[in-house]
Protein backbone atom coordinates (compact mmCIF):
# COMPACT_ATOMS: atom_id res chain seq x y z
CA UNK A 1 0.00 0.00 0.00
CA UNK A 2 3.04 2.26 1.31
CA UNK A 3 4.94 1.29 -2.28
CA UNK A 4 1.60 2.14 -4.48
CA UNK A 5 1.11 5.90 -2.58
CA UNK A 6 5.03 6.56 -3.28
CA UNK A 7 4.89 5.49 -6.74
CA UNK A 8 1.80 7.61 -7.57
CA UNK A 9 3.58 11.06 -5.69
CA UNK A 10 6.79 9.82 -7.97
CA UNK A 11 4.52 9.75 -11.36
CA UNK A 12 2.89 13.49 -10.07
CA UNK A 13 5.71 15.11 -9.23
CA UNK A 14 7.80 14.23 -13.04
CA UNK A 15 4.35 15.18 -14.66
CA UNK A 16 4.22 18.37 -12.91
CA UNK A 17 7.98 18.31 -14.25
CA UNK A 18 7.28 17.52 -17.48
CA UNK A 19 4.80 20.08 -17.90
CA UNK A 20 5.80 22.82 -16.75
CA UNK A 21 8.86 22.99 -18.04
CA UNK A 22 8.60 23.31 -21.79
CA UNK A 23 6.34 26.11 -21.23
CA UNK A 24 8.96 27.76 -19.37
CA UNK A 25 11.45 27.29 -22.01
CA UNK A 26 9.44 28.26 -24.78
CA UNK A 27 8.60 31.50 -22.92
CA UNK A 28 12.14 32.60 -21.94
CA UNK A 29 14.58 34.95 -24.50
CA UNK A 30 17.63 33.92 -24.17
CA UNK A 31 20.71 35.97 -24.49
CA UNK A 32 22.09 34.04 -26.96
CA UNK A 33 18.89 35.04 -29.15
CA UNK A 34 19.59 38.84 -28.21
CA UNK A 35 23.07 38.37 -29.42
CA UNK A 36 22.01 37.14 -32.70
CA UNK A 37 19.54 39.87 -33.18
CA UNK A 38 21.61 42.50 -32.81
CA UNK A 39 23.92 40.73 -35.05
CA UNK A 40 20.89 41.02 -37.40
CA UNK A 41 20.76 44.67 -36.74
CA UNK A 42 23.82 45.49 -38.56
CA UNK A 43 22.71 44.59 -42.09
CA UNK A 44 20.44 47.05 -41.99
CA UNK A 45 20.86 50.00 -44.19
CA UNK A 46 18.31 52.39 -43.09
CA UNK A 47 19.29 52.39 -39.51
CA UNK A 48 21.93 55.43 -38.33
CA UNK A 49 25.47 54.35 -38.14
CA UNK A 50 28.08 55.04 -35.25
CA UNK A 51 25.39 56.66 -32.83
CA UNK A 52 22.28 55.56 -30.43
CA UNK A 53 19.79 52.67 -31.48
CA UNK A 54 16.97 52.72 -29.44
CA UNK A 55 14.96 49.60 -28.97
CA UNK A 56 11.56 49.27 -27.48
CA UNK A 57 10.96 45.88 -26.04
CA UNK A 58 7.44 45.17 -26.00
CA UNK A 59 5.31 43.40 -23.52
CA UNK A 60 1.69 42.30 -22.93
CA UNK A 61 -0.44 44.56 -21.40
CA UNK A 62 -1.90 43.90 -18.12
CA UNK A 63 0.41 40.69 -18.22
CA UNK A 64 2.59 41.06 -14.90
CA UNK A 65 5.00 37.58 -16.20
CA UNK A 66 5.14 39.12 -19.96
CA UNK A 67 6.38 42.46 -18.16
CA UNK A 68 8.81 40.55 -16.10
CA UNK A 69 9.93 38.80 -19.13
CA UNK A 70 10.50 42.13 -20.43
CA UNK A 71 12.25 43.53 -18.06
CA UNK A 72 14.53 40.62 -17.72
CA UNK A 73 15.20 40.79 -22.11
CA UNK A 74 16.10 44.54 -21.22
CA UNK A 75 18.58 43.63 -18.80
CA UNK A 76 19.61 41.84 -20.85
CA UNK A 77 19.75 43.85 -24.08
CA UNK A 78 21.62 46.41 -22.05
CA UNK A 79 24.23 44.45 -21.98
CA UNK A 80 25.36 44.10 -25.18
CA UNK A 81 26.97 46.07 -27.78
CA UNK A 82 25.34 47.63 -30.63
CA UNK A 83 26.37 47.08 -34.00
CA UNK A 84 28.38 48.81 -36.20
CA UNK A 85 30.06 51.14 -32.93
CA UNK A 86 26.80 52.18 -31.77
CA UNK A 87 25.47 51.48 -28.80
CA UNK A 88 21.78 50.45 -27.67
CA UNK A 89 19.43 52.72 -25.88
CA UNK A 90 16.34 50.19 -24.31
CA UNK A 91 12.28 51.14 -23.41
CA UNK A 92 9.74 48.98 -21.94
CA UNK A 93 6.94 49.87 -24.13
CA UNK A 94 3.11 47.66 -23.30
CA UNK A 95 1.82 46.47 -26.14
CA UNK A 96 -1.10 48.69 -25.41
CA UNK A 97 0.80 51.83 -24.99
CA UNK A 98 2.41 51.31 -28.26
CA UNK A 99 0.61 53.53 -30.67
CA UNK A 100 0.55 56.35 -28.54
CA UNK A 101 4.18 56.34 -27.82
CA UNK A 102 6.20 59.30 -29.00
CA UNK A 103 9.40 58.41 -28.09
CA UNK A 104 11.95 57.98 -30.71
CA UNK A 105 12.56 53.95 -31.33
CA UNK A 106 14.45 52.71 -34.49
CA UNK A 107 13.29 49.08 -33.69
CA UNK A 108 10.70 47.15 -31.37
CA UNK A 109 11.55 43.36 -29.90
CA UNK A 110 8.53 41.64 -28.98
CA UNK A 111 8.78 39.18 -25.98
CA UNK A 112 6.54 35.94 -26.22
CA UNK A 113 2.66 36.29 -25.58
CA UNK A 114 2.34 39.95 -27.51
CA UNK A 115 0.81 38.49 -30.67
CA UNK A 116 -2.21 39.60 -29.54
CA UNK A 117 -1.69 43.28 -30.65
CA UNK A 118 -0.46 41.87 -34.03
CA UNK A 119 -2.41 43.88 -36.17
CA UNK A 120 -1.68 46.99 -34.02
CA UNK A 121 1.97 46.22 -34.19
CA UNK A 122 2.33 45.85 -37.40
CA UNK A 123 -0.15 49.35 -37.91
CA UNK A 124 2.50 51.04 -35.68
CA UNK A 125 5.47 49.70 -37.38
CA UNK A 126 4.71 50.28 -40.84
CA UNK A 127 3.78 54.12 -40.09
CA UNK A 128 6.81 54.52 -37.96
CA UNK A 129 8.94 52.46 -40.24
CA UNK A 130 10.04 50.13 -37.64
CA UNK A 131 12.02 47.09 -37.79
CA UNK A 132 9.75 44.56 -35.16
CA UNK A 133 11.85 41.18 -33.67
CA UNK A 134 11.54 38.64 -31.82
CA UNK A 135 12.58 35.16 -31.10
CA UNK A 136 8.59 33.90 -31.10
CA UNK A 137 7.83 31.90 -33.77
CA UNK A 138 3.85 32.77 -33.45
CA UNK A 139 4.96 36.81 -34.60
CA UNK A 140 5.73 35.39 -37.68
CA UNK A 141 2.22 33.42 -37.56
CA UNK A 142 0.63 36.52 -36.81
CA UNK A 143 2.41 38.06 -38.92
CA UNK A 144 3.26 41.16 -36.44
CA UNK A 145 7.59 40.67 -36.72
CA UNK A 146 9.63 41.08 -40.04
CA UNK A 147 12.51 39.40 -38.07
CA UNK A 148 12.76 36.30 -36.07
CA UNK A 149 15.87 35.47 -34.71
CA UNK A 150 16.66 32.68 -32.49
CA UNK A 151 19.31 30.26 -30.68
CA UNK A 152 18.86 26.95 -29.96
CA UNK A 153 22.08 25.65 -30.47
CA UNK A 154 21.92 26.39 -33.99
CA UNK A 155 21.00 30.49 -35.19
CA UNK A 156 17.83 30.34 -36.95
CA UNK A 157 16.55 33.84 -38.60
CA UNK A 158 13.33 34.00 -41.00
CA UNK A 159 12.40 37.35 -42.47
CA UNK A 160 9.09 38.25 -43.56
CA UNK A 161 9.88 40.44 -46.90
CA UNK A 162 6.68 41.60 -47.36
CA UNK A 163 6.25 43.11 -43.81
CA UNK A 164 9.70 44.66 -44.42
CA UNK A 165 8.68 45.99 -47.63
CA UNK A 166 5.77 47.65 -46.60
CA UNK A 167 7.61 49.13 -43.51
CA UNK A 168 10.29 50.70 -45.40
CA UNK A 169 12.57 48.40 -43.74
CA UNK A 170 15.63 47.41 -45.88
CA UNK A 171 18.48 44.64 -45.14
CA UNK A 172 21.36 44.26 -46.98
CA UNK A 173 20.93 41.83 -49.79
CA UNK A 174 23.88 39.86 -48.65
CA UNK A 175 21.98 39.19 -45.76
CA UNK A 176 18.91 38.52 -47.36
CA UNK A 177 20.47 36.05 -48.99
CA UNK A 178 21.73 34.02 -45.94
CA UNK A 179 18.43 34.05 -44.21
CA UNK A 180 14.88 32.21 -44.81
CA UNK A 181 12.14 34.14 -45.98
CA UNK A 182 8.48 33.44 -45.02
Amino acid sequence: MRAKIILRLAVVFVLGLVSTFPAFAADDVSLADLKAATRSLGFLQNLPRESTLAIGIVYASGSATSKSLGQQTAERLRGLPGPNNSSLKIEMIAAGDLAASTSHLDALYLVPGTTGSAAMIADVARRRHLLVMSNDPACLDQRCCMLMVRDTGRVEIVLDSALTQSAGVTFSSVFAMMVKHK
